[in-house]
């Protein structure tokens, strides 16, 4: 069965303070990645903590498959999502197969142990995402990269339904930033509903099939890459003028888009840092 996530009117602050979000309505589609394309400290972790059930609303609602979540025990908003976090530290030295079998825990009672069948499920999930090689090392002496590709294995032994990604390749050299987001993708082909925050726009126009655009706590366009990712839309969350490109993938025969700052955005860049740099003691 097809999972649905729909958010609707949703706002939310801490406290008594400013909305870090508002307004803010979007739904999953099936069998794709909906990205959350925005600058540094728009408001897409915030959001997806609350996607999440991590935070509550201030207003409005999140469903799945209908069903609000504010009706909705921990285990079993646990047993339909699977949310990783843009950080993630261990104060113990887990193996690789130790992490991984730990997202089990929503099946398991609170005084029983994994049973053959968790054991089968973490391993399956291991070889899934390609680290049977790592099965046996110890988590905090393997590489970032890596270790996000653990934590996507750990999140699979949940049998989600729905995956949630908080800027899954932050810290992360292009080689791996390549894997985590072509296995993300894959993922999605298989079955999985996928939200996953972004600010690189390159990474939107080549793994997702829906874009939203967020910009100060709230939403400024929702649709296609190629629907929304525009120079202007690009300008107006980021600041800076950006041109964007298409070529012929002389390989797959596919149009290829992607987006560079604009000459007068680098010239721009270079006098700020060249001011900078004068200035300093």
């Amino acid at each position: 069965m097809v999972m649905s996530l729909e958010v609707i009117n949703a706002s939310f602050s801490y406290r008594e303070g400013k909305n870090v979000f508002e307004n803010i309505s979007f739904k999953t589609i099936e069998n794709d990645v909906t990205c959350i394309l925005g600058p540094n400290g728009c408001g897409k972790t915030t959001l997806l903590k609350a996607v999440s059930g991590i935070t509550r609303l201030k207003q409005g609602d999140i469903l799945l498959n209908g069903k609000s979540i504010l009706s909705m025990k921990r285990g079993e908003i646990a047993g339909i999502l699977g949310y990783i976090p843009q950080e993630h530290a261990t104060g113990f030295a887990y193996s690789v197969f130790e992490v991984v079998l730990m997202g089990r825990a929503p099946h398991i009672g609170v005084f029983s142990s994994p049973s053959k069948a968790d054991v089968d499920i973490a391993n399956a999930a291991i070889e899934m995402v390609g680290v049977t090689h790592l099965r046996d090392n110890l988590y905090t002496q393997i590489s970032g990269g890596e270790r996000q590709l653990v934590l996507i294995a750990r999140t699979l032994t949940q049998q989600p339904q729905i995956l949630l990604l908080d800027e899954p390749t932050s810290h992360l050299d292009f080689r791996n930033q390549s894997l985590v987001l072509c296995m993300v993708k894959r993922l999605a082909k298989h079955g999985l509903s996928v939200i996953m925050t972004s600010h690189f726009p390159n990474q939107a126009f080549t793994f997702s099939g829906q874009v939203v655009l967020m910009h100060n706590g709230g939403f400024i366009a929702n649709g296609t890459p190629q629907q929304v990712i525009t120079e202007q839309n690009l300008k107006t969350i980021y600041g800076i003028n950006c041109r964007i490109y298409e070529v012929n993938d002389p390989v797959s025969g596919e149009v290829v888009r992607f987006c560079t700052a604009a000459d007068e955005a680098k010239d721009c860049q270079a006098d700020e840092l060249s001011t900078a740099v004068s200035n300093s003691p």
